[in-house]
């Protein structure tokens, strides 16, 4: 699925851009500059060859992601054109999105994401995804914070160094 930018930074006569416009990718696209984009644009993508979706206030475009989807295309087909956001949480991480992130197009017109992405070496918000020793309200007699700021330090080294890379692996095959 391409999308067309008219780009205005070309040096090029309107004529010539209107005749002729720049081709390329949504990825692309979101790379090149912020958008924003109405919910009434949203809706008018809703087949299976034009997949646009919002999510927490982000918009997205799942065209090319629907051979890949592992919940099969019905599913991306029953949410475009929508907001999917409960939908969407109630069966994935956030991680995922970031892992997707170049599916984003843009956000909402006067819209905010409300959810925090988690920084590297951040504990999970998700209530027991943690051992208790490791968060700070925690008392225990045997782990310090000595502990936990070396958990910390591992944690941000694995996201930063070691997440990435074998994500890429994962990638390349």
């Amino acid at each position: 699925m391409q999308h067309i930018l008219w780009p205005l930074f070309i040096s090029r006569p309107y004529s010539a851009i209107r005749k002729y416009p720049l081709r390329i990718t949504s990825a692309y696209f979101a790379i090149i500059m912020s958008v924003t984009l109405t919910r009434d644009e949203v809706a008018k993508h809703n087949t299976e060859e034009d997949i646009w979706t919002i999510i927490d206030h982000k918009v997205y475009d799942l065209t090319d992601f629907i051979d890949a989807h592992p919940g099969g295309s019905v599913v991306l087909a029953q949410v475009a054109g929508t907001d999917s956001t409960e939908a969407f949480y109630n069966l994935h991480r956030h991680e995922i999105l970031q892992r997707y992130s170049s599916l984003c197009l843009g956000e909402v017109e006067g819209e905010k994401s409300e959810v925090i992405d988690p920084q590297p070496g951040d504990l999970s918000q998700v209530p027991y995804a943690e051992p208790l020793w490791l968060k700070p309200e925690s008392a225990s007699p045997y782990y310090k914070d000595s502990h936990r700021r070396l958990q910390k330090a591992l944690r941000k080294f694995v996201d930063t160094h070691v997440t990435p890379e074998a994500r890429q692996k994962e990638d390349d095959g």
